[in-house]
C-alpha cells in the first residue's frame, strides 16, 4: 500500500514537472513569435518610409504625423521609429 501511495507521488510530482517544463516552452515560443513581428513591423516600417509610398503617407494613422512634420519629417519618424522597433526586437525582447 505504501509503494502505491508513493508511485503515485512520484508520478504526481513529475507531470507537474512536465506542465510547468511544457508552460516555459510555450511562452519562449511566444516571445519569440513577438520578437519577429516586431521586428518585421519595424523592417515594414522603415521600407515604406524610404520608398515614400502614398498608401502609406495618407493612412488615417500616419495622417496626424504627416500634417505635424511634414512628409519629409513622418518619413524620418517612421524611419527612426523601424530603427527603434528592429533594435528592440533584436536586442531587448
Amino acid at each position: 500500500m505504501v509503494e502505491f501511495f508513493t508511485a503515485n507521488i512520484a508520478e504526481f510530482t513529475s507531470c507537474k514537472i512536465f506542465i510547468s517544463l511544457m508552460r516555459m516552452e510555450r511562452k519562449r515560443v511566444s516571445n519569440e513569435l513577438y520578437r519577429v513581428l516586431i521586428l518585421m513591423w519595424g523592417l515594414f516600417s522603415i521600407f515604406c518610409a524610404v520608398r515614400d509610398y502614398d498608401w502609406f503617407m495618407v493612412n488615417s494613422k500616419a495622417w496626424v504625423f504627416v500634417k505635424i512634420f511634414g512628409r519629409n519629417g513622418a518619413r524620418v519618424f517612421y524611419v527612426i521609429l523601424g530603427i527603434f522597433l528592429a533594435i528592440a526586437a533584436l536586442f531587448f525582447l
